[in-house]
């Protein structure tokens, strides 16, 4: 029993330490580096990188285009992974600035220097979100549980995350009118 439990906090510690270190975004898991920016596994069929970084024509509101990033955001970290490295830079400045910009970028670097990739794509449960001026915060409860990583060369899952996990990210505005994330946490407690 005691060694399942201290298995358990070891993959999970060992999911947030790989996938970001401080200031990366969207989930990995409950219990685990709170406080710190986690990187959460994203899903394999992402946008069009054209489409990714982009304000939607049908998001009006800045409340819509926030969740519309916020979901594009969702929805890159698997693809991320597998993209040819020097193409990485350019992709990761269509979603993300500093601090959470070079939390990705450090976690797509583990990935791949352990061979492994990001799979499955976090589910959002009913994100709320709060625009102030060139700000926004969406609070969400993500079910990180279908995502994690997973060994390139053999697709065996090595870390995944859990069912109801908080999580707080800031976007800031952009000159170009695209929201990015900058930072990404998750708060502990449940959801």
């Amino acid at each position: 029993m005691h060694e399942t439990v201290r298995r358990r906090h070891r993959n999970r510690r060992r999911l947030v330490a790989s996938l970001v270190g401080p200031a990366m975004l969207a989930s990995a898991g409950c219990g685990y580096g709170r406080g710190d920016l986690e990187p959460g596994p994203l899903p394999a069929n992402p946008a069009p990188a054209a489409q990714v970084g982009t304000s939607p024509a049908a998001a009006v509101t800045p409340e819509a285009a926030v969740l519309a990033q916020y979901r594009a955001l969702l929805g890159s970290l698997a693809p991320l992974s597998r993209a040819p490295v020097l193409e990485r830079p350019a992709l990761v400045d269509k979603l993300a600035v500093p601090p959470a910009r070079s939390s990705i970028m450090a976690a797509l670097a583990q990935a791949d220097l352990a061979g492994e990739v990001f799979y499955g794509t976090p589910a959002s449960r009913q994100p709320q979100v709060v625009v102030s001026g060139s700000t926004a915060t969406v609070r969400d409860c993500q079910d990180t549980s279908q995502n994690g990583r997973k060994r390139l060369d053999s697709g065996r899952i090595t870390a995944h995350g859990v069912a109801h996990d908080p999580a707080v990210l800031t976007f800031e505005l952009g000159t170009d009118g695209v929201w990015r994330v900058a930072t990404v946490s998750y708060p502990g407690g449940s959801c």
